[in-house]
């Protein structure tokens, strides 16, 4: 399949969300030799399953690394504009707790920024979705923002207080997890934790646990 290029500028529909708009109007093309970078390094294999693909930027550069891809979003419009924008047939409207692939059909699967956005069963049921199109021994790539950032003392008192009681900055964010929290989750779906980092460190409180993000790599249990 042919991977185009993200052109420079794009426009959207006046009736779409604010996420909507911004995935759409969002210059992707300085992202793709980071994207790019980041599979390389990650040593990703496919099949690849990215759910909250968007516009399927990292659908299109792991193909173009010659592994197979796909992408799983709820929200059509960026579907329709990720086809455009890099070409692609694989990108697939649908929910991410009811996948429609086979039991083990991935060997690498994503979760990007994703799971933040729904409630705590709904997390479970996503992760346990996952693990079932997960092949035995696969891999699973997690990032999600981190609570325990709020926790840093350079952070105003009363949002530093909203953040750890659940009340995110980002209104578009319905639950936030503690590290711990989600060890547990991955745990109870069935996944092995390989390694967790740490993103985006706090400039002012250089304490790695107050960083903004979590990045998790997992393997599915038997």
């Amino acid at each position: 399949m042919t991977v185009g290029t993200a052109s420079k500028k794009h426009s959207s529909p006046p009736d779409v969300t604010r996420m909507e708009r911004l995935l759409l109007e969002r210059d992707e093309e300085p992202l793709t030799d980071l994207v790019a970078q980041e599979i390389t390094e990650m040593g990703i294999r496919g099949p690849f399953l990215d759910v909250g693909a968007g516009t399927g930027v990292w659908v299109a550069m792991v193909e173009r690394a010659g592994e197979t891809a796909c992408g799983v979003d709820v929200l059509r419009s960026v579907l329709s504009e990720g086809r455009k924008r890099y070409g692609l047939a694989t990108l697939v409207l649908g929910d991410g707790s009811r996948l429609p692939f086979q039991d083990g059909a991935f060997r690498w699967v994503q979760l990007r920024e994703v799971i933040e956005h729904v409630d705590h069963p709904r997390g479970a049921a996503l992760l346990s979705e996952l693990r079932r199109v997960c092949a035995p021994e696969g891999t699973l790539r997690l990032t999600t923002p981190n609570r325990l950032k709020y926790a840093a003392p350079s952070r105003q008192i009363g949002r530093a207080w909203a953040g750890l009681s659940g009340r995110p900055d980002d209104l578009a964010h319905v639950h936030e997890y503690w590290p711990w929290e989600l060890r547990r989750a991955l745990s109870e779906a069935g996944f092995r934790i390989d390694s967790l980092r740490y993103r985006a460190p706090n400039r002012y409180v250089p304490l790695r646990c107050l960083s903004a993000g979590i990045d998790i790599r997992a393997t599915r249990a038997p």
